[in-house]
């Protein structure tokens, strides 16, 4: 939630890499099959916001990514 408080109160905050990587390495990948879809969409809404890309995209890459966890 600290990240959605953020954008929030400060949007372009998130535009920066420190921001970036500290979403990065706030998610813990696991396989594809255990991966939480609520986590996962929250994770690529953020993402698509921090890279200006289409939530579609974003949230593929996501599901794409835990599938290579495997």
């Amino acid at each position: 939630m600290q990240f959605v408080e953020r954008y929030y109160k400060k949007p372009d905050s998130i535009k920066t890499i420190h921001f970036k990587n500290k979403m990065e390495a706030a998610f813990i990948w696991v396989e594809a099959k255990r991966e939480d879809i609520f986590v996962m969409s929250f994770f690529a809404w953020l993402k698509s916001k921090i890279e200006n890309k289409p939530l579609y995209k974003a949230t593929l890459e996501l599901v794409t990514k835990a599938q290579a966890v495997n």
